[in-house]
This record gives C-alpha cells, structure tokens and sequence, in this order.
C-alpha cells in the first residue's frame, strides 16, 4: 500500500516539477541559446554563399543543377528569415525594457530561448543536409553552346528585318513592352527562338527566358522558370560587387538587365504575378490578338508579324520539298500547292515535308484537297491552316504513325514525353502485333518519332532530350481529326471540349483525355464501351472517383489519372481485365493493395507519387514488362521476393526512390528487398537504382541484356533523371577496388558516362579499372580520391578513351599527373570538356605532345591546383607552337604557382613542393604568349593568379596590330593576378606608338589588381572596336583612366612631368562601348584627362562610379562633351567621399547654352544647360558634393524618368531641390533649381535623408514649387525624413482645382516621425489621391488616421501599412467606399489600432463592398477589436486569402451582415496550409480568438506595455 502513494507522488513530480523544471531551463539557458543561434545562423549564411557559387559556375558551365541542391537553397531564406525574426525580437524586447537582455521576464525568455533552441537544430540539421560533394552535372548528349541555332529555322528577309527590328527596340532604354502579334501559323514562337538565340549571344541582357503562355497558362510553371533565370542573375551580379554595403548590393540588382518573352498570350496577365520584376527588366509578348498586347499588356512598340509573300513563301517550301520540285511538271503543281499555304510556315513546311517524294498525281490530288472547305466547326482563324494539315496528316505513311500523332495530340498539353508515348503507345496496341518486347517498341517508336519530325508535325523540345511538343494549331487540327475520325475526345480548356461529352459521344468513344474544362465532379459511372485509353489530368486532387466510375470501360487497356488523391483504389478498376498499362504519376496514394487484381497489367507507373510502402500484391502481377518508381521519394519499403516474381519484367526504374536494400544474408529475417532478387529478373534492358552500401552488392549478379542504365553506387551520388544524361551512366563509391564485383566490371566496358569517387586501392584508372581502354566511355569525372596517381600508367601503347568528350578530375590530392608513359596519339582525340579542380599535387595538365593531339578540345578549366606551374609543359623546345583549334573557353583560377601557360619541363622542378624557376627564365614571361595559339578563344577568365605578372607580350600584336590568333575573344575577365601590365614590350621594338587592337572583345572586367597602373607602359593606342561592357573594379594603382595619344606623346616630348593613364587613346578607340562602371579606385583622380580621350566613349549609356575617393569632378572643365553626354542615359554615382561637382565649371557651354529673362524680369541672361538622353539618375553617400555644375545654371533633363538620391548629408538635402537662385545664399549654391522644363517627363523620385541628419520640417520653398514641376511623376518615395506633411494644402489651387501630381500612382512613405497627416483634416476634398494605385506606409508614429474622409482612393489596388503605433482607425466609413479597386491590404504592427474601417457619426446599417479585395491580411494588432465600427454590413465577392495573426482581442470579424462567398479559410500564419475554418468568417475568428494559447496573447500585451514609442525627433 505504501507503494501507492509514492508512485502518485512521482506522478506528481512528473507532470509538475519536470516540465517546471524544463520551462526554467530554457529561461536560463536564454543567453547561450540566443548567441549559438547567431552563430548558427552566420554559419548557414556562409554555407549558402559557398554552395551559391557552385552553383553559378555550374550553371555559366551549362550545367544542370542538382534537385536536391534546389531544393537545400530554396529553403535557406525560410530558416534564415526565421532566425533573424527571434533574434530581433530578442533584441528589440532587450532594447524596450533597458540595455540588458536579462530584465525580459521569464515568460518571454522561455518563449524565446525555446524558439532559439528549436531553431538550431533545425539550422544544424540543414547544414548536414548540405554536405555535397558537387552541385551539378553536364548534360551528356547535349550542345554546350547556349546560342545554338534554333533547328529548322530558315532565314527569310521579311523575318530578319523583323528580327532586327526588334533587337533595336530591345536596346532603346525607354521601351520596356514589346509586342509581336499575328495569325496562328504564322511564325511567331519560331521567332521568338530566334530573338532568344540573338539576345543570348549578343550578350545584351544578364539573363532571357523564354515561356509559352498558350489559352490555359500554367502559372506556376512559368513563374518557375523565371525565378530560376532571376536568381541567377542576381547572385552573380551581386557577387561580382562582392560584400559591399546594402545600398551597393541593391543597386546591383537594379542594374540586372533581363529579357522576359512570354509567347502566345491569349488574354491580358499581371506582370508581377509570375515574377517579372517592375525594374530592369524587358518583355516580348506575342499574341494573336493585337488588342491584348497594346490595351491589355500596354506594349510601347509593336510588330505585326504577317504571312510571308508569294516569293518568300515558295522559297520556304522549296527549300523543304528539296529535289521533288525541280521536276517541270511537279514544279508547275507545286506553286499552285504552296499558295494554297496562305504564306504560313506552319502550312508550307508540314505539307512540303509531306508531300516531298511523291509523285505528280498524289501532287494534284493535295492541291484539290487544300481547295475543299474546312469542316464548319473550325474558326475562321484556324480555316487557312487546317487543310494543310490534314493534308500532312493523310500523307502519313501508315495507320501507326497516324495513330501516334493523334496520340500526341490526345495528351500533350505542353510537353510530350518519350517515355510516356512508349507506356502508352505499348499499352494501346499502338505498334505492330509481330512486336512483343519493350525493347522492339523502342525501335519501332524511334522510328514512328523521326517520322513525325521530319514531317514537321512533332517538334523536339529544346529544354532536354527525350522530349517533345507540337504547334498549338497542328495539335487543334489534330483534335479535331481525331474526334471526327477515330472518335478520340479531348477535353481541355484550350482547344477541346469544355463541357462533359454526351452519351452517344461516350459510347463510340476510343480514347478520351482530360485536362481541364468545367469538372466539378466525375459521374458514378460511364458507359464507355469502346474506350481503350483513359487519360486524366486535372489540378484538384481535391477531386474524387465514384468506386463504380469504371464499370463501363470493359476494353480499357490505358489509364493514366496524373495529380489525384486515392485512399484506395475504386472496386470498378480492379476489375478492368484488359488493363496493360496504369500510370498514377503525382499521386498522393493509401492502400492500393488491390491492384493485384490486375492480372494482365503489362506496364505500371507511380512517377512522383507520395507512396511509402509497396503493396506485396505488385508481385502477383507477373506479366509486368515496366514498373517505374521513380521519384517516390517516400518509398522505404518493398516486401521482400516481390522483385523477384516480376520474371518478365524489362524495364525497372527506382531513381530518386527507394534505397533501403537489405543484406543478403538475413534470408528469413528480411523486412525489405535486397539486391540479390535482381538475379531473376534476366529479361532486364533497363534499369535505374541507388545502392547507398556498397557492402550490399550482390557477387554473382549477370545483366545479359542490359541496353540502357544508371546505377549509383555509394552514399555521395545525387539523383538526375534519366532524360537529362546519357542511355549508360556508373558512379561508383567503393570501399576497396575489391568490390569491382564481375556484372560491375562488364557495365564498366559499355559505360558512355562514369563518375568514380573514393576508390581505395586503386593508383590508376587504366590499366586497373579496364585494361582496353574505356573504348565506349563519353564522360568521366573522377572525385575525392587519395590514392589515384595516374588516370593513365601504361607500360604499352595503348589506344585509350578514343571516344571521350568529357573529362572531370576534381580533388584528386595524390594525382601527379594524368598520363604516366607513352599514350597513342588517337587517345583523348575527342576530348571537348576538360576540369580539373583541387588538384594539389598536379604540376601540369598536358605534355606538349598530349595537347598537340587535341583537336576538339573546345573548354578547359583548371582551378585550385596548389602546385600547378604550367597547363602544358613543352617536352623539347622545338619552338613549334601549339594551337588549340577549337578551344573557345579558357578558365584559369587559383592557381598559386602558375608562371605561364606554356613552360619548358626543365625550367621548374619540386622541392619540398615549391617550384623553383632555374634562372629565372620563367619570371617575366606572359601567361600567353606567342608560342600558344587559341585561334577561336572566345572567353578568357584569370583570378587568383599572383605569379602572373603579363598576360600578351608585344610581340603577340606583330606583325599586325591585332593579337595573334585571339581574333575570336568576346570575353576578358581578369580578377585577383599580380598583373603589373596587360601587355609588357620585351624589347626589340622601336618607339613608334603602337596600336593594340581587340577586334571581337565585348566584356571586359578587370577585378583587384592592385599591381595594375595601365594597359601597356609604352606609347600605344587602345582599341576595342565590339566592347560594349567594361568593369575597372580596386585597380588601386591607376590615376588617369583614359588620356588622348596625341596630348600624351606632346606632352612626354616637352619633357614635363606628367602622369602615365590606363588607356591611351584616340577618337575611335571605344565606339561601342555602351555600360562602364569604375568601382573602388582609390588613387583615380581623373577619368577623362581631355577632349579626344572623352569623344572616344561618346556611345557610353550607363555610366556608373562608385567609391572612388580622391576623385574631386566626374568630368573635368575642359570636356566639350557634347557627344558623350547625347548617349548617356544612366548615372549613378556612390560613397565618393570627395567629389565636389559632377561637371566641373566649365567656361564653355556644355551642352547647349540658351539665353533667357530671370524671373525679376532683369533681363540678366541664364544658361539653361541640357542633358538630352538622361533617362535615370542615382546619387548616394556624397557628403562633399556641391553642385551638379557649378555656376548660375538651370539643367534640363527633359528625358530623366528616375531621380534617386540617398543617404546624403543634410546640406545636399537641404539644397537639392529648389525653384531659384534667390532663395539660396550665396555660399548655398543649389545643386538643382527646378524650373518648368527640369523635370518634365520625371516618373519616379525617390529621397532617401541621412538618419544622423537633423531634419527640416519640409523642404524649402517646398510648395508649391517643386511638386508642381513634376506634372508626370507617377512615383514618389521618401524615407527617414523628418517633414510633418508631405502634400501641403496649399498644393491645390483652390481658385482652379489644379492637381499638381495628377499622374501619381504610388505613394511609399518609411520612417516619417514627424508626419501628423497625409492631408489636413477639415479642408475641401482632394483630388491628389484620385489616381494612386499603390499606398505604402511604414514606422510613421503621429499619424492617427491613414486619410481624412475627403479622401477619395477609388484606384488604389495595393494598400499595406506596418508598425504605425499612432493609428487608432485605418480610414472612414466614407473613404472605405471608394476603395472599389483594392486588390489586397496588408495591416502589421500597428499597436494602438482598434477598428479598420470607422463608421462616420450618424451612420448606421451602412453596406460597404470591396469588390476586388482577395488578399487581407491582420497580423500584430493588439487592440484590433473588429474590422469596422457599428453594425455595418459588408460584402467581400472576390475575398480568397485572409490571414488573422496575434490580434488577441479580435472575437468577431464584424458585426453586421457579412459575405465571404469564394472564402474557404483563414490562416493563423503565412502558411497556406495552417488554415482553419468555421462555416463562416465571424464563426472562424470567434474560434482562432478562443484557440489563442496563453503565449501568444501575453506577447501581445507585452507589445503593449514595453515596446517603446518611436521618438519623435531624430537624434
């Protein structure tokens, strides 16, 4: 008995004194758990950036990334964005009480010191996550070159002057739209490939993207793409700056210039909805209404691109009929056919392909055919078209190949995947009976594939191989043949059916597709007795299946349901006997045992389904030829011998799925599959599996028939699908060269693509891996191996890799060199890619006779090779040079030791792993100089390169002045190299001026090269006729950027002292040159010494300079830039802590000088000085800055759009903006005075104050003045300033009710201490409002109203309003009325609000609509009661999103009558999927009040009590 009480005491003890016990230890552990998240948190930042850089590099490879790598980066920002967000409410908590983190209550340092807690494990876990060992790979079968020709495109005169025109608008900085709309048929996505093509290899944007949009956009998909490109792109901008200041970052990412063509829009889309951004970016957009683009997308210059004429036409098709034509008789028949095209590509090359051969009846019989009517239900815009291809249609050469294009049309929405034509092509019967093998289909598909291509009614996709898609209108025709001729129904939102299909329809039907249409529910049954092939795919999983749906379906033979959600599967389809092929891709599945059922299913597919255990009825199904696992990521267990009864099967995929193979030897004890019941499956010609324990490889295992494969081996190897590598991948991580078990050796001898990691034992590839050579291997990479000295050992001639393309060698830390010992010259003889990466011990890449026997060697790069002296070591000096026919891309990075590229075998040797130079003969020679020839080099990146002190010598320029054999480089990037000079003179010349000539370099950036002090020492002149983007970055040694020749060599003749600059040049030495940014120059002070050196950049459009601190004027008093300055469109300077002026005064016009009357009427003159093409102009950090041009100047900037000026000191602030000279003292010269004709065409303005400033109530002579002078400004943005208004009543005239920024649509006002109203209170009504569309307002702390009821917003969309703790009410009962376009409002952090809407006095049962509202969003409001006052009623028709957070004292919504019809949830967070709901919105929040936890409504009134009121001045 006693025992009684005790074990209630220890209950007791355990459910009161443990967790008190646990809740005090996160309070006291508060200190250590918020500083090990902080450094957790540095830790993953660090990673990120790492891991980011990887996978930039990979990507500028073209290198595909990784899923697994994706998905561990796109997941950062949540886990970061989470830390910050506890370690800043930590803080500002700290900071709310008093200095000392400790005086947070317990309650709170629990709460917080829990999260923290929680989170690091969280971060520690990720971080283990992403331990890879490399972060993509090279597409196997697939061209290397970005800018390859897009197939079948013919050029045509009336398409390239298009395309050309189009190209030029793409460079006009005041044209952002583009369209290009014409009839289907006609060539428009063709086009848009080719514009793709240009732009990508003009280099003309950071990053272009191509997207079809088509009647049914997949969003998503397209937002996807794009956010890939965007990202991209900024990180690589953003680390080309470095880790600079925020302000540099930001602007960097302004600075990206994107191309976003969005192909075949059907209807007007917002923008920003799919990611494009609203800045640096351009968009394409094609359509066939002219309508949409120019009045819905608002496109500024538009292309109608129209049906070739009768010449071009014919050309097109006889080019594609080829010789069938030049027969006289044909030819005669063959113009009146290509007529009947109507000038359409699409008519003219399908039915030219389909005709091309055939005799002159079958050629008149297609002209009567193409004269015949198309049937009545075709629209008129379609008609011209459709004959032509059911002409091509009926030309097909048999009954399979015109079933597959059917088939084709049937379930290609956008793609068309190989794989999927063959599942259900194998299922359907589709191929011959005399086929029975999987591996036959293949051939015969194959066949039925290039038949269909070069019949121009199939079309490869460019995106990867194994991948397919058809035009929009030959897929419509081809539905429509199909539904009238083999009773094949397609329901779709474009072009098909729209509504279900009548009875009559159902019974005749064969095979049916749906993906889309008006479906709200499937029928409990279809009477489809005819129906062979079932193919649904729809978006709501949410959709559900009758258990008897399929009773009617008795010859069904495909079933293919993509994207459902099946507990089980229905009873009816367990009984469908003549199933062959079942595909449940993306499917969320339960139990599906029943599928043993299926007795004759020949092909089963759950592609990407969320499945977690294979039923052990699957091994009933003994007939199975392919089962395919792929990606079924949650797969952990296959019952054992359920493998080994599947005798016939073929095909086996499990890539990306399951791994827990089981040892062979536990027999009975089993849980799970293991390796060894592959053994039965001899019939295999595929197979796809990970094999993380190498320990588990069974001895004995034989893959007679084995054509296709991907096996990985060992723990390190990421996941790709097989379309996206080659047909025989290996990777290989094995403990010991002992477990090269024999089936693995035999893959080894067929292998096309071997990855090989850690390999114990193992000192060479060849001869101990393979003896013969690798006579079949395409790509190799070897990694993280110790112990390899040699790729190649050979003691006997050898014929090695003869078939090798790619060559990987990455962290090799014993390789000494790749071959040891005579190799025959046909080896490597077509290596195209070669790496090689953290090779240590590697002295040199090549011998001289190895890189004489590289033909096609197109890309080499070599980073990170400690010890690397030289890539090629000359054998003998037989003073041949050595050309690199095909090398187009030379990367050299981090390479310590590297003294040339080129060096002689005796003049380095290893001593205590130095290399010493034997006398020096080495020291002084250029990375490439003569004796090394890249005649098609296009891209050359040096970094990290210290021994390099010259990269040409002059003698590489002679006997012409262009560099011998570089003629093709586009690209010079040379980053972090001791480099003292470009090119070094070593004598022998005499003093005439040499001219250095790059013909075909478009980018060059010169990166931290501090030994750098100019181009060339000697006199010389400069020229770059193609450049069109230059980067000077911490060249800490130059002075003068560029000086005229001429002006030079006087001034050195004369004998006076005079400084040497960087570039000598003369009038055409920079013609092109459009983008220069000059970036961390510590000694420059001078960019442009004189006249000729600034007329040779006068074609410059984006000028930017930054950190450059003795630099006093941008450019200097005796320019008479009248040429330069009628380009530039773009100025940005920054953190120049001495500049004084931008133009020094000059004593000459600028420009052009005007005279006119001062506003006295004194008649003294006034220079008006123009800055025709500035389009944008951004000034920030410029504490010393005085003028733009000193002296009694008015600019004009008659095309300026964007003015940006942050964080300067408060005297530029103070005079930046003013109406006259007058207003100014005299040592007050204003830095701009805005007259009439300043700004007229300014669209965005945007102040940024120094915080540390002492801020101005307004600017002077602010109204009306300086707003007024903007009529067109459609933006305005300040921050951190200290104004108590921002429109002045007397900004509206009263006498004319002139508004004086009409134009206005968007607002965004931060950290505004000061301001008690955006319009006063008690005044006439205010137009000024009457256009905005977006309202932002952020940290303003006076304001206790948004807006006065005389407010009217009736076009605001976008409302968002955060931490303003002043505001009691949002707006008025009378203002809420107008708000009739408002698409989302986000309310945050405002402590004090009680009501959102407040209802005017004497209102009552007032009924306000938001018409357009669909996103509202109530987070941190610790005194939000209800969402309006009173008893009002309120109806939100379009409401879709609500979010409801911390608003503890919220029980009900409102109190009136309320309607919510498309509402089905409120979320507690910004997760979607933390979603509640309650029959209605009042019911729901009643209930989120109620579930509020003691934690968040004591947060909450803590927010309350100690979060400290924003002061009210600024220090």
């Amino acid at each position: 008995m006693e025992s009684i009480p005790i074990s209630i005491a220890a209950k007791i003890a355990e459910y009161t004194v443990a967790p008190v016990g646990r809740w005090l230890c996160y309070s006291f552990h508060y200190s250590k758990n918020m500083e090990n998240l902080k450094n957790q948190k540095e830790k993953l930042q660090d990673a990120k950036e790492r891991w980011q850089q990887s996978v930039d590099d990979a990507l500028i490879k073209g290198e595909k990334i990784y899923s697994d790598v994706s998905k561990w980066l796109g997941k950062f920002d949540a886990i970061t964005n989470s830390a910050t967000s506890i370690l800043r409410e930590g803080e500002e908590k700290a900071e709310g009480r008093s200095s000392h983190a400790t005086c947070l209550n317990l309650k709170q340092r629990h709460r917080l010191s829990r999260e923290a807690n929680k989170m690091v494990r969280n971060i520690v876990k990720h971080l283990e996550n992403g331990n890879f060992t490399t972060v993509g790979f090279l597409p196997a079968a697939q061209d290397h070159m970005v800018t390859t020709r897009v197939k079948n495109y013919v050029t045509l005169d009336s398409r390239t002057s298009l395309v050309n025109g189009i190209m030029e608008k793409l460079g006009d900085a005041n044209i952002n739209k583009i369209g290009v709309w014409g009839m289907p048929g006609v060539g428009k996505s063709t086009l848009m490939k080719e514009i793709e093509r240009r732009a990508k290899e003009e280099k003309l944007f950071h990053g272009v993207v191509l997207a079809a949009v088509t009647e049914n956009p997949d969003l998503s998909r397209i937002r996807e793409q794009i956010a890939v490109m965007l990202n991209q792109v900024l990180h690589r901008q953003q680390t080309e700056i470095g880790r600079e200041n925020d302000l540099q970052r930001e602007s960097s990412t302004k600075d990206a210039k994107l191309l976003v063509i969005l192909d075949d829009i059907w209807k007007p889309i917002e923008l920003e909805d799919i990611g494009i951004p609203s800045e640096g970016c351009k968009v394409v957009l094609t359509s066939r209404n002219r309508d949409v683009l120019v009045n819905g997308m608002g496109t500024e210059a538009n292309f109608e691109l129209e049906s070739l004429g009768e010449e071009e036409a014919w050309n097109l098709f006889e080019k594609m009929a080829g010789d069938s034509v030049k027969d006289r008789d044909v030819r005669e028949v063959a113009i009146k056919v290509a007529k009947e095209c109507a000038g359409l590509p699409v008519a003219l090359t399908t039915v030219s392909k389909a005709l091309k051969g055939k005799s002159l009846s079958i050629w008149k019989d297609a002209e009567l055919q193409l004269k015949r009517p198309p049937p009545v239900d075709v629209p008129e815009i379609v008609s011209p078209i459709y004959s032509c291809i059911e002409l091509s249609y009926n030309h097909l050469a048999d009954k399979e190949l015109k079933s597959l294009f059917l088939l084709c049309a049937l379930v290609g929405q956008f793609n068309i995947y190989y794989q999927d034509l063959l599942k259900y092509g194998f299922g359907w019967g589709l191929f011959q009976r005399n086929i029975v093998t999987l591996e036959e289909a293949r051939h015969k598909l194959d066949s039925l594939v290039s038949d269909l291509q070069d019949s121009c009614l199939l079309l490869e996709s460019s995106n990867t191989s194994g991948e397919f898609y058809m035009h929009d209108v030959v897929r419509y025709v081809a539905t429509i043949i199909g539904s009238n001729h083999r009773n094949m129904l397609a329901m779709r939102d474009s072009g098909g059916l729209k509504a279900w299909p009548d009875v009559d329809s159902l019974k005749r039907c064969q095979a049916f597709s749906i993906l889309g249409g008006d479906i709200d529910q499937l029928p409990n049954e279809m009477e489809c007795p005819e129906l062979r092939l079932f193919y649904v795919h729809l978006e709501d999983r949410s959709l559900q299946i009758p258990d008897t749906f399929f009773q009617g379906m008795d010859k069904l033979n495909v079933l293919d349901m993509t994207k459902m959600q099946l507990p089980s599967l229905p009873s009816s389809l367990l009984h469908l006997r003549n199933l062959q092929t079942l595909c449940l891709a993306q499917c969320v599945l339960g139990d599906i045992s029943g599928i043993g059922e299926l007795k004759n299913l020949l092909i089963l597919s759950l592609l990407h389904s969320d499945i977690s255990t294979l039923p052990r009825e699957i091994g009933s199904l003994v007939h199975l030829r392919l089962l395919d696992l792929r990606n079924c990521s949650k797969l952990e267990m296959i019952p054992p011998n359920v493998i080994s009864r599947l005798v016939k099967l073929e095909e086996l995929y499990m890539g990306n799925s399951f791994v827990q193979w089981e040892d062979e030897c536990l027999n009975d004890e089993r849980k799970n599959v293991n390796l060894a019941e592959l053994k039965h499956l001899s019939k295999l010609t595929t197979l796809e599996i990970q094999i993380p324990d190498a320990n588990n490889l069974p001895k004995d295992l034989v893959f007679k028939k084995l054509e296709r494969y991907t096996i990985c081996i060992g723990d390190v190897w990421h996941w790709i699908d097989s379309a996206d590598q080659s047909s025989r991948t290996l990777k290989l991580k094995l403990n010991s060269s002992f477990q090269l078990e024999f089936w693995v050796k035999m893959l080894l001898k067929r292998t096309e693509n071997l990855h090989l990691d850690e390999l114990d034992g193992v000192k060479s590839v060849i001869p101990e891996i393979d003896e013969e050579g690798f006579q079949q291997l395409m790509h190799l990479q070897i990694q993280n191996n110790g112990e390899i000295k040699h790729i190649l050992n050979l003691r006997t001639l050898v014929i090695a890799f003869p078939t090798l393309e790619t060559l990987v060698l990455e962290n090799m830390i014993s390789l000494e060199e790749i071959c040891h010992g005579k190799l025959c010259v046909t080896s490597f003889n077509n290596l195209r890619v070669l790496e090689v990466k953290s090779c240590n011990k590697l002295r040199y890449v090549f011998s001289s006779s190895i890189a004489r026997g590289l033909p096609l060697l197109e890309e080499l790069e070599v980073r990170s090779c400690n010890n690397m002296g030289a890539i090629v070591v000359e054998e003998e000096e037989d003073g041949d040079t050595i050309l690199f026919h095909k090398l187009h891309t030379l990367v050299l990075i981090y390479l310590p030791k590297l003294v040339s590229f080129l060096s002689t075998k005796n003049s380095f040797m290893t001593d205590c792993g130095e290399i010493i130079m034997e006398g020096n003969q080495d020291i002084h020679m250029p990375l490439l100089h003569h004796q090394v020839a890249f005649p098609s080099l296009k891209k050359l990146t040096m970094k990290g390169l210290p021994k390099i002190k010259h990269v040409w010598s002059l003698k590489s320029f002679f006997p012409t002045s262009v560099i011998s054999n570089l003629e093709q480089l586009k690209i010079l990037h040379i980053d972090d190299c001791g480099i003292e000079e470009i090119v070094i003179d070593e004598g022998g010349r005499d003093q005439a001026v040499a001219r250095l000539v790059f013909p075909r370099v478009t980018e060059l950036y010169l990166r931290n090269l501090r030994k750098l002090k100019w181009f060339y020492k000697g006199m010389h002149v400069s020229t770059w006729p193609m450049l069109k983007k230059m980067r000077i970055y911490e060249c800490k040694k130059v002075k003068i950027f560029a000086a005229g020749v001429v002006n030079f060599q006087e001034t050195v003749e004369a004998r006076q002292s005079i400084k040497q600059p960087f570039f000598l040049v003369d009038e055409l030495s920079f013609p092109s040159l459009e983008s220069l940014s000059i970036l961390h120059m510590d000694m420059l002070e001078i960019i442009w010494q004189d006249q000729v050196s600034a007329i040779s950049f006068s074609n410059i459009q984006d000028l930017w300079i930054s950190f450059c601190e003795k630099l006093l004027h941008v450019f200097q008093s005796n320019l008479l830039t009248t040429t330069f300055m009628q380009s530039l469109s773009t100025l940005s300077i920054a953190r120049c802590s001495s500049l004084e002026s931008i133009f020094e005064k000059l004593e000459v016009a600028l420009i052009a000088l005007k005279s006119g009357m001062t506003e006295d009427g004194s008649g003294a003159a006034t220079h008006f000085v123009l800055l025709p093409t500035l389009t944008e102009v951004r000034l920030y950090n410029l504490p010393k800055l005085k003028w733009i041009l000193e002296g009694e100047h008015t600019l004009e900037w008659p095309s300026l759009k964007k003015l940006q000026l942050w964080r300067s000191q408060q005297i530029l602030m103070n005079r930046i903006l003013v109406s006259n000279f007058s207003n100014m003292s005299c040592t007050q010269q204003p830095i701009v005075v805005v007259k009439e004709s300043t700004f007229p065409n300014l669209e965005i303005l945007t102040l940024h104050f120094n915080r540390m400033a002492i801020w101005p109530s307004k600017f002077p002579d602010f109204a009306p003045s300086f707003l007024t002078r903007m009529p067109n400004l459609l933006e305005f943005k300040v921050y951190d300033s200290g104004w108590k208004e921002i429109f002045p009543y007397e900004l509206l005239d009263p006498e004319v009710q002139v508004m004086i920024v009409p134009r206005l649509r968007r607002l965004l006002l931060e950290s505004l201490p000061m301001l008690a109203h955006l319009w006063k209170e008690d005044t006439q009504p205010c137009p000024l409002f009457y256009n905005l569309e977006i309202l932002d307002v952020l940290k303003c702390n006076k304001l206790r109203i948004l807006v006065p009821s005389t407010v009217s917003l009736r076009n605001l969309t976008d409302l968002s309003v955060s931490n303003c703790h002043g505001l009691i009410n949002l707006v008025t009962s009378s203002t809420a009325r107008t708000l009739l376009q408002l698409n989302k409002m986000t309310i945050r952090k405002c402590k004090n609000i009680t009501i959102i809407v407040a209802m005017e006095d004497g209102e009552a049962n007032v009924a306000i609509t938001f018409n357009k509202l669909t996103y509202l969003e109530l987070d941190g409001l610790p005194n939000l009661t209800n969402f309006c006052s009173g008893a009002s009623s309120f109806w939100f028709p379009s409401l879709e999103r609500v979010i409801v957070r911390c608003c503890p004292e919220m029980k009900t919504f409102c109190q009136g009558i309320l309607s919510t019809p498309k509402l089905k949830g409120v979320q507690a967070t910004k997760y979607k999927d933390d979603s509640h709901w309650e029959h209605d919105l009042n019911t729901t929040t009643l209930r989120l009040w109620e579930s509020n936890d003691d934690d968040t409504q004591w947060l909450l009134r803590e927010m309350v009590e100690n979060s400290k009121e924003d002061e009210d001045h600024h220090p």
